[in-house]
Protein backbone atom coordinates (compact mmCIF):
# COMPACT_ATOMS: atom_id res chain seq x y z
CA UNK A 1 0.00 0.00 0.00
CA UNK A 2 1.47 3.39 -0.96
CA UNK A 3 2.12 5.79 1.92
CA UNK A 4 -0.47 8.47 2.56
CA UNK A 5 0.32 11.93 1.25
CA UNK A 6 1.53 14.23 3.99
CA UNK A 7 1.92 17.96 3.55
CA UNK A 8 5.43 19.24 4.18
CA UNK A 9 3.98 22.52 5.45
CA UNK A 10 4.15 22.84 9.23
CA UNK A 11 0.90 23.50 11.05
CA UNK A 12 0.80 26.93 12.66
CA UNK A 13 -0.08 27.25 16.37
CA UNK A 14 -3.07 29.29 17.52
CA UNK A 15 -0.88 32.09 18.85
CA UNK A 16 0.30 32.79 15.29
CA UNK A 17 -2.86 34.88 14.87
CA UNK A 18 -1.88 37.27 17.68
CA UNK A 19 -0.09 39.74 15.33
CA UNK A 20 -3.17 39.94 13.10
CA UNK A 21 -5.56 40.66 15.97
CA UNK A 22 -3.00 43.00 17.51
CA UNK A 23 -3.06 45.06 14.32
CA UNK A 24 -6.85 45.11 14.44
CA UNK A 25 -6.63 46.60 17.93
CA UNK A 26 -4.30 49.32 16.68
CA UNK A 27 -6.57 49.89 13.70
CA UNK A 28 -9.55 50.46 15.97
CA UNK A 29 -7.54 52.88 18.10
CA UNK A 30 -5.75 54.58 15.21
CA UNK A 31 -6.68 58.12 16.21
CA UNK A 32 -4.70 57.79 19.43
CA UNK A 33 -2.19 55.12 18.41
CA UNK A 34 -1.64 56.10 14.78
CA UNK A 35 1.83 55.54 13.31
CA UNK A 36 3.97 58.55 12.33
CA UNK A 37 3.56 57.90 8.59
CA UNK A 38 -0.15 58.73 8.73
CA UNK A 39 0.12 61.92 10.77
CA UNK A 40 1.15 65.47 10.00
CA UNK A 41 4.13 65.45 12.36
CA UNK A 42 6.15 62.87 14.20
CA UNK A 43 5.41 64.66 17.48
CA UNK A 44 1.72 63.72 17.14
CA UNK A 45 2.42 60.03 17.70
CA UNK A 46 3.63 57.86 20.52
CA UNK A 47 6.95 56.32 19.49
CA UNK A 48 6.62 53.53 22.05
CA UNK A 49 3.26 52.46 20.63
CA UNK A 50 4.72 52.53 17.12
CA UNK A 51 7.47 50.19 18.31
CA UNK A 52 4.84 47.86 19.76
CA UNK A 53 3.03 47.87 16.45
CA UNK A 54 6.29 47.10 14.64
CA UNK A 55 6.80 44.19 17.03
CA UNK A 56 3.58 42.62 15.70
CA UNK A 57 5.09 42.78 12.23
CA UNK A 58 8.26 41.16 13.55
CA UNK A 59 6.41 38.32 15.29
CA UNK A 60 4.34 37.66 12.17
CA UNK A 61 7.59 37.62 10.21
CA UNK A 62 9.01 34.94 12.52
CA UNK A 63 6.05 32.67 11.74
CA UNK A 64 6.45 33.52 8.06
CA UNK A 65 10.08 32.39 7.91
CA UNK A 66 9.29 28.99 9.47
CA UNK A 67 8.55 27.97 5.90
CA UNK A 68 10.29 30.84 4.14
CA UNK A 69 10.85 29.28 0.74
CA UNK A 70 7.26 28.12 0.18
CA UNK A 71 5.67 31.22 1.70
CA UNK A 72 7.83 33.59 -0.33
CA UNK A 73 7.33 31.60 -3.51
CA UNK A 74 3.57 31.65 -3.03
CA UNK A 75 3.39 35.36 -2.23
CA UNK A 76 5.49 36.56 -5.16
CA UNK A 77 3.15 34.70 -7.52
CA UNK A 78 0.25 36.89 -6.39
CA UNK A 79 0.86 39.34 -9.23
CA UNK A 80 -1.93 41.79 -8.35
CA UNK A 81 -0.67 42.16 -4.77
CA UNK A 82 3.00 42.39 -5.71
CA UNK A 83 2.14 45.13 -8.23
CA UNK A 84 0.74 47.20 -5.33
CA UNK A 85 3.89 46.68 -3.24
CA UNK A 86 6.25 47.49 -6.13
CA UNK A 87 4.36 50.67 -7.04
CA UNK A 88 4.36 51.91 -3.44
CA UNK A 89 8.12 51.31 -3.16
CA UNK A 90 8.71 52.94 -6.56
CA UNK A 91 7.07 56.14 -5.35
CA UNK A 92 10.21 56.82 -3.29
CA UNK A 93 11.63 58.31 -6.49
CA UNK A 94 9.15 61.20 -6.51
CA UNK A 95 8.47 61.83 -2.82
CA UNK A 96 9.82 64.72 -0.76
CA UNK A 97 9.54 62.68 2.45
CA UNK A 98 11.35 59.39 1.87
CA UNK A 99 11.36 58.56 5.60
CA UNK A 100 7.56 58.68 5.78
CA UNK A 101 7.26 56.68 2.60
CA UNK A 102 9.40 53.91 4.08
CA UNK A 103 7.19 53.90 7.18
CA UNK A 104 4.14 53.53 4.94
CA UNK A 105 5.85 50.70 3.02
CA UNK A 106 6.67 49.00 6.32
CA UNK A 107 2.99 49.09 7.29
CA UNK A 108 1.99 47.67 3.90
CA UNK A 109 4.49 44.79 3.99
CA UNK A 110 3.95 44.14 7.70
CA UNK A 111 0.16 44.02 7.36
CA UNK A 112 0.50 41.68 4.36
CA UNK A 113 2.64 39.23 6.33
CA UNK A 114 0.43 39.37 9.44
CA UNK A 115 -2.75 38.86 7.40
CA UNK A 116 -1.10 36.05 5.42
CA UNK A 117 0.01 34.18 8.54
CA UNK A 118 -3.46 34.46 10.09
CA UNK A 119 -5.09 33.29 6.85
CA UNK A 120 -2.65 30.39 6.71
CA UNK A 121 -3.73 29.34 10.19
CA UNK A 122 -7.45 29.54 9.40
CA UNK A 123 -6.94 27.79 6.06
CA UNK A 124 -5.90 24.66 7.93
CA UNK A 125 -8.79 22.23 7.63
CA UNK A 126 -9.42 21.89 11.36
CA UNK A 127 -9.51 25.70 11.88
CA UNK A 128 -11.56 26.86 8.88
CA UNK A 129 -14.90 26.75 10.68
CA UNK A 130 -13.53 29.01 13.45
CA UNK A 131 -12.69 31.96 11.18
CA UNK A 132 -15.87 33.95 11.74
CA UNK A 133 -16.18 32.70 15.32
CA UNK A 134 -12.85 34.25 16.30
CA UNK A 135 -13.65 37.48 14.47
CA UNK A 136 -17.09 37.64 16.09
CA UNK A 137 -15.65 37.16 19.59
CA UNK A 138 -13.00 39.82 18.97
CA UNK A 139 -15.36 42.49 17.63
CA UNK A 140 -18.12 41.41 20.01
CA UNK A 141 -15.88 42.20 22.99
CA UNK A 142 -15.33 45.67 21.54
CA UNK A 143 -19.10 46.07 21.13
CA UNK A 144 -19.77 45.11 24.75
CA UNK A 145 -16.97 47.29 26.15
CA UNK A 146 -18.06 50.23 23.99
CA UNK A 147 -21.68 49.90 25.09
CA UNK A 148 -20.63 49.94 28.75
CA UNK A 149 -18.31 52.92 28.19
CA UNK A 150 -20.86 54.94 26.23
CA UNK A 151 -23.77 54.32 28.60
CA UNK A 152 -22.01 53.94 31.95
CA UNK A 153 -19.11 56.36 31.43
CA UNK A 154 -20.39 59.07 29.07
CA UNK A 155 -17.51 61.42 29.93
CA UNK A 156 -15.17 58.85 28.36
CA UNK A 157 -17.44 56.97 25.97
CA UNK A 158 -19.00 59.92 24.11
CA UNK A 159 -17.56 62.56 21.81
CA UNK A 160 -18.83 66.07 21.11
CA UNK A 161 -18.52 67.35 17.53
CA UNK A 162 -18.48 71.13 17.74
CA UNK A 163 -18.90 71.79 14.01
CA UNK A 164 -22.00 69.56 13.88
CA UNK A 165 -23.21 70.45 17.40
CA UNK A 166 -23.88 66.81 18.18
CA UNK A 167 -22.69 64.28 20.74
CA UNK A 168 -21.87 60.81 19.42
CA UNK A 169 -20.84 57.56 21.04
CA UNK A 170 -17.22 56.55 20.68
CA UNK A 171 -17.04 53.70 23.21
CA UNK A 172 -13.52 52.41 23.80
CA UNK A 173 -12.30 53.20 20.27
CA UNK A 174 -11.67 56.91 21.05
CA UNK A 175 -13.47 58.02 17.86
CA UNK A 176 -17.12 57.78 16.79
CA UNK A 177 -16.32 56.73 13.23
CA UNK A 178 -13.99 53.98 14.44
CA UNK A 179 -16.74 52.73 16.75
CA UNK A 180 -19.02 52.60 13.72
CA UNK A 181 -16.44 50.54 11.84
CA UNK A 182 -15.94 48.17 14.78
CA UNK A 183 -19.70 47.62 14.98
CA UNK A 184 -19.85 47.10 11.23
CA UNK A 185 -17.41 44.19 11.57
CA UNK A 186 -19.11 42.88 14.71
CA UNK A 187 -22.43 42.60 12.85
CA UNK A 188 -20.80 41.15 9.74
CA UNK A 189 -18.71 38.48 11.48
CA UNK A 190 -21.44 37.53 13.98
CA UNK A 191 -24.04 37.19 11.21
CA UNK A 192 -21.69 34.97 9.20
CA UNK A 193 -20.85 32.86 12.27
CA UNK A 194 -24.55 32.58 13.14
CA UNK A 195 -25.35 30.87 9.83
CA UNK A 196 -22.29 28.60 9.99
CA UNK A 197 -23.01 26.96 13.33
CA UNK A 198 -25.67 24.62 14.66
CA UNK A 199 -24.73 25.17 18.30
CA UNK A 200 -27.60 27.02 20.02
CA UNK A 201 -25.42 28.61 22.71
CA UNK A 202 -23.18 30.15 20.07
CA UNK A 203 -26.17 31.43 18.13
CA UNK A 204 -27.37 33.21 21.28
CA UNK A 205 -23.94 34.79 21.81
CA UNK A 206 -23.76 35.94 18.19
CA UNK A 207 -27.26 37.41 18.45
CA UNK A 208 -26.25 39.41 21.54
CA UNK A 209 -23.20 40.74 19.70
CA UNK A 210 -25.36 41.78 16.73
CA UNK A 211 -27.88 43.61 18.92
CA UNK A 212 -25.23 45.44 20.96
CA UNK A 213 -23.26 46.34 17.84
CA UNK A 214 -26.42 47.72 16.20
CA UNK A 215 -27.11 49.89 19.27
CA UNK A 216 -23.53 51.14 19.27
CA UNK A 217 -23.72 51.85 15.56
CA UNK A 218 -26.83 53.94 16.11
CA UNK A 219 -25.14 55.79 18.98
CA UNK A 220 -21.99 56.46 16.96
CA UNK A 221 -24.09 58.14 14.26
CA UNK A 222 -21.63 56.85 11.65
CA UNK A 223 -23.64 57.17 8.44
CA UNK A 224 -20.97 55.58 6.27
CA UNK A 225 -20.70 52.48 8.46
CA UNK A 226 -24.49 52.20 8.62
CA UNK A 227 -24.85 52.33 4.83
CA UNK A 228 -21.96 49.89 4.41
CA UNK A 229 -23.39 47.24 6.73
CA UNK A 230 -26.86 47.60 5.19
CA UNK A 231 -25.38 47.02 1.73
CA UNK A 232 -23.25 44.11 2.98
CA UNK A 233 -26.17 42.39 4.72
CA UNK A 234 -28.43 42.84 1.69
CA UNK A 235 -25.77 41.38 -0.59
CA UNK A 236 -25.21 38.51 1.85
CA UNK A 237 -28.94 37.69 1.96
CA UNK A 238 -29.31 38.05 -1.80
CA UNK A 239 -26.37 35.77 -2.56
CA UNK A 240 -27.60 33.07 -0.19
CA UNK A 241 -31.05 33.24 -1.76
CA UNK A 242 -29.88 32.83 -5.38
CA UNK A 243 -26.73 30.75 -4.96
CA UNK A 244 -28.44 27.58 -3.79
CA UNK A 245 -29.22 24.66 -6.01
CA UNK A 246 -27.25 22.91 -8.70
CA UNK A 247 -27.60 25.46 -11.51
CA UNK A 248 -24.07 26.93 -11.47
CA UNK A 249 -24.81 29.31 -14.36
CA UNK A 250 -27.74 30.81 -12.44
CA UNK A 251 -25.59 31.15 -9.32
CA UNK A 252 -22.86 33.04 -11.18
CA UNK A 253 -25.40 35.37 -12.81
CA UNK A 254 -26.91 36.12 -9.41
CA UNK A 255 -23.52 36.83 -7.89
CA UNK A 256 -22.54 39.04 -10.80
CA UNK A 257 -25.79 40.99 -10.47
CA UNK A 258 -25.16 41.53 -6.75
CA UNK A 259 -21.85 43.32 -7.08
CA UNK A 260 -22.55 44.89 -10.48
CA UNK A 261 -25.46 46.74 -8.86
CA UNK A 262 -23.21 48.00 -6.05
CA UNK A 263 -20.39 49.04 -8.39
CA UNK A 264 -22.81 50.86 -10.67
CA UNK A 265 -24.13 52.79 -7.68
CA UNK A 266 -20.57 53.77 -6.71
CA UNK A 267 -19.73 55.01 -10.21
CA UNK A 268 -22.95 57.02 -10.45
CA UNK A 269 -22.40 58.58 -7.02
CA UNK A 270 -18.85 59.62 -7.98
CA UNK A 271 -19.80 61.07 -11.35
CA UNK A 272 -22.88 62.94 -10.16
CA UNK A 273 -22.02 63.68 -6.54
CA UNK A 274 -22.62 67.40 -7.00
CA UNK A 275 -26.25 66.71 -7.93
CA UNK A 276 -26.85 64.48 -4.90
CA UNK A 277 -25.26 66.34 -2.01
CA UNK A 278 -28.00 68.96 -1.76
CA UNK A 279 -30.90 66.50 -1.79
CA UNK A 280 -33.34 66.13 1.07
CA UNK A 281 -32.25 62.52 1.50
CA UNK A 282 -28.70 63.48 2.45
CA UNK A 283 -29.90 66.21 4.80
CA UNK A 284 -32.43 63.89 6.44
CA UNK A 285 -29.53 61.55 7.30
CA UNK A 286 -27.90 64.30 9.33
CA UNK A 287 -25.44 65.56 6.72
CA UNK A 288 -25.33 69.09 5.43
CA UNK A 289 -25.43 69.88 1.75
CA UNK A 290 -21.62 69.91 1.81
CA UNK A 291 -21.44 66.38 3.32
CA UNK A 292 -19.81 67.73 6.52
CA UNK A 293 -17.23 69.70 4.57
CA UNK A 294 -16.23 66.83 2.30
CA UNK A 295 -16.98 68.79 -0.86
CA UNK A 296 -14.13 71.20 -0.06
CA UNK A 297 -11.72 68.32 0.50
CA UNK A 298 -12.84 66.67 -2.73
CA UNK A 299 -12.26 69.92 -4.64
CA UNK A 300 -8.73 70.13 -3.23
CA UNK A 301 -8.14 66.47 -4.13
CA UNK A 302 -9.14 67.12 -7.74
CA UNK A 303 -6.67 70.03 -7.89
CA UNK A 304 -3.93 67.76 -6.59
CA UNK A 305 -4.79 65.03 -9.10
CA UNK A 306 -4.61 67.51 -11.98
CA UNK A 307 -1.14 68.60 -10.83
CA UNK A 308 0.20 65.02 -10.90
CA UNK A 309 -2.33 62.78 -12.66
CA UNK A 310 -0.12 59.84 -13.73
CA UNK A 311 1.80 58.68 -10.64
CA UNK A 312 0.44 61.00 -7.94
CA UNK A 313 2.29 62.50 -5.00
CA UNK A 314 3.58 59.20 -3.48
CA UNK A 315 2.53 57.08 -0.50
CA UNK A 316 4.27 59.12 2.19
CA UNK A 317 1.24 59.74 4.38
CA UNK A 318 0.23 62.56 1.99
CA UNK A 319 3.11 64.66 3.31
CA UNK A 320 4.30 65.74 -0.16
CA UNK A 321 0.73 66.56 -1.23
CA UNK A 322 0.12 68.60 1.92
CA UNK A 323 3.28 70.60 1.21
CA UNK A 324 1.43 71.80 -1.90
CA UNK A 325 -2.04 72.37 -0.37
CA UNK A 326 -2.05 72.06 3.47
CA UNK A 327 -5.01 70.26 5.10
CA UNK A 328 -6.28 70.11 8.67
CA UNK A 329 -7.39 66.48 8.28
CA UNK A 330 -5.29 63.41 7.49
CA UNK A 331 -7.11 62.30 4.31
CA UNK A 332 -9.56 63.49 1.64
CA UNK A 333 -12.66 61.60 2.85
CA UNK A 334 -13.00 59.68 -0.41
CA UNK A 335 -10.94 56.54 -0.90
CA UNK A 336 -10.81 56.79 -4.69
CA UNK A 337 -9.86 60.46 -4.85
CA UNK A 338 -7.42 60.00 -1.97
CA UNK A 339 -5.73 57.08 -3.74
CA UNK A 340 -5.59 59.06 -6.99
CA UNK A 341 -3.83 61.88 -5.10
CA UNK A 342 -1.24 59.50 -3.65
CA UNK A 343 -0.77 57.17 -6.62
CA UNK A 344 -2.27 58.92 -9.64
CA UNK A 345 -4.26 56.99 -12.21
CA UNK A 346 -1.65 54.23 -12.29
CA UNK A 347 -1.91 53.70 -8.55
CA UNK A 348 -5.70 53.81 -8.72
CA UNK A 349 -5.68 51.17 -11.45
CA UNK A 350 -3.18 48.92 -9.65
CA UNK A 351 -5.05 48.84 -6.35
CA UNK A 352 -8.51 48.55 -7.91
CA UNK A 353 -7.22 45.69 -10.05
CA UNK A 354 -6.19 43.97 -6.81
CA UNK A 355 -9.70 44.45 -5.36
CA UNK A 356 -11.50 43.31 -8.52
CA UNK A 357 -9.27 40.24 -8.84
CA UNK A 358 -10.22 39.42 -5.26
CA UNK A 359 -13.90 39.89 -6.12
CA UNK A 360 -13.60 37.55 -9.08
CA UNK A 361 -12.05 34.78 -7.00
CA UNK A 362 -14.56 35.16 -4.17
CA UNK A 363 -17.42 35.16 -6.67
CA UNK A 364 -16.26 31.78 -7.95
CA UNK A 365 -15.82 30.40 -4.45
CA UNK A 366 -19.27 31.63 -3.39
CA UNK A 367 -20.84 29.23 -5.87
CA UNK A 368 -18.95 26.35 -4.25
CA UNK A 369 -19.18 27.18 -0.53
CA UNK A 370 -21.85 29.85 -0.25
CA UNK A 371 -22.11 30.16 3.53
CA UNK A 372 -18.36 30.57 4.03
CA UNK A 373 -17.46 32.87 1.13
CA UNK A 374 -20.59 34.96 0.58
CA UNK A 375 -19.78 37.04 3.71
CA UNK A 376 -16.35 37.78 2.21
CA UNK A 377 -17.93 38.88 -1.06
CA UNK A 378 -20.44 41.02 0.85
CA UNK A 379 -17.82 42.80 2.97
CA UNK A 380 -15.58 43.41 -0.06
CA UNK A 381 -18.46 45.15 -1.80
CA UNK A 382 -19.10 47.02 1.43
CA UNK A 383 -15.44 48.09 1.35
CA UNK A 384 -16.01 49.74 -2.03
CA UNK A 385 -19.11 51.51 -0.71
CA UNK A 386 -17.33 52.68 2.43
CA UNK A 387 -14.66 54.44 0.39
CA UNK A 388 -17.17 56.83 -1.18
CA UNK A 389 -17.02 59.12 1.88
CA UNK A 390 -14.18 57.61 3.94
CA UNK A 391 -10.64 56.37 3.22
CA UNK A 392 -9.64 52.74 3.74
CA UNK A 393 -8.48 51.88 0.21
CA UNK A 394 -4.70 51.40 0.35
CA UNK A 395 -4.68 52.91 3.86
CA UNK A 396 -2.16 50.42 5.12
CA UNK A 397 -2.75 50.69 8.87
CA UNK A 398 -6.54 50.82 8.62
CA UNK A 399 -8.60 47.95 10.00
CA UNK A 400 -10.73 47.65 6.86
CA UNK A 401 -7.64 47.29 4.66
CA UNK A 402 -6.17 44.65 6.98
CA UNK A 403 -9.42 42.66 6.95
CA UNK A 404 -9.55 42.82 3.14
CA UNK A 405 -5.97 41.50 2.97
CA UNK A 406 -6.97 38.68 5.33
CA UNK A 407 -10.01 37.70 3.25
CA UNK A 408 -7.90 37.94 0.09
CA UNK A 409 -5.43 35.38 1.43
CA UNK A 410 -8.25 33.14 2.69
CA UNK A 411 -9.76 33.11 -0.80
CA UNK A 412 -6.42 32.62 -2.57
CA UNK A 413 -5.48 29.69 -0.33
CA UNK A 414 -8.87 28.07 -0.94
CA UNK A 415 -8.68 28.44 -4.72
CA UNK A 416 -5.18 26.94 -4.59
CA UNK A 417 -6.46 23.94 -2.61
CA UNK A 418 -9.26 23.44 -5.10
CA UNK A 419 -6.81 23.44 -8.01
CA UNK A 420 -4.67 20.84 -6.26
CA UNK A 421 -7.72 18.63 -5.65
CA UNK A 422 -8.78 18.94 -9.29
CA UNK A 423 -5.32 17.91 -10.48
CA UNK A 424 -5.38 14.86 -8.25
CA UNK A 425 -8.85 13.90 -9.50
CA UNK A 426 -7.67 14.14 -13.11
CA UNK A 427 -4.70 11.92 -12.36
CA UNK A 428 -6.95 9.34 -10.72
CA UNK A 429 -9.33 9.37 -13.69
CA UNK A 430 -6.45 8.82 -16.11
CA UNK A 431 -5.29 5.90 -14.00
CA UNK A 432 -8.76 4.35 -13.66
CA UNK A 433 -9.70 4.73 -17.32
CA UNK A 434 -6.35 3.68 -18.72
CA UNK A 435 -6.80 0.92 -21.34
CA UNK A 436 -6.07 -2.53 -20.01
CA UNK A 437 -3.37 -4.45 -21.82
CA UNK A 438 -4.34 -8.09 -22.30
CA UNK A 439 -1.45 -10.43 -22.81
CA UNK A 440 -2.06 -13.24 -25.24
CA UNK A 441 -1.99 -16.63 -23.63
CA UNK A 442 0.60 -18.97 -25.17
CA UNK A 443 -0.88 -21.70 -27.34
CA UNK A 444 0.17 -25.07 -26.04
CA UNK A 445 1.36 -27.52 -28.63
CA UNK A 446 -0.15 -31.03 -28.88
CA UNK A 447 3.09 -32.47 -30.14
CA UNK A 448 4.03 -33.55 -26.65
Amino acid sequence: MPPKHRSSRKKLPVYSIIPFFGLLVFGLLNYSLAPPGELHTFQDSNILLSIIRASFYLVAGLFFITNLKKNTSWLVRRFELMACVVFVLASVTWTSHADRLMIGALHLIGSIIAAYVAALYFSQKENKHNTYHYLSIFFGIFAIASFIASVGLPAFGTQYFEWENVTRWRGVTTNANMLGMACLFAIWSSLAAFFLTDIKKRKIIYSIFIVLAAINLWGSDSKTSLITIVVSVLVFVFINSVAGGSNVSRQKKGLFAAYAFVLLGIVISLLFADKFVATDMIESMGRGSDLSGRDTLWADAIIMIKESPIVGWSFDGRATAYDFIPQLVNHYHNGYLDLAVRGGFIGLFVFLYFIFKHLRIVTKLSTIDTHYFSPILAITLGFLVYNITEVTLASFDNIFWIVILFTYFIAEREIRNLRIKNRRKKKRKKFVHAPKIHKKKPILSDSF
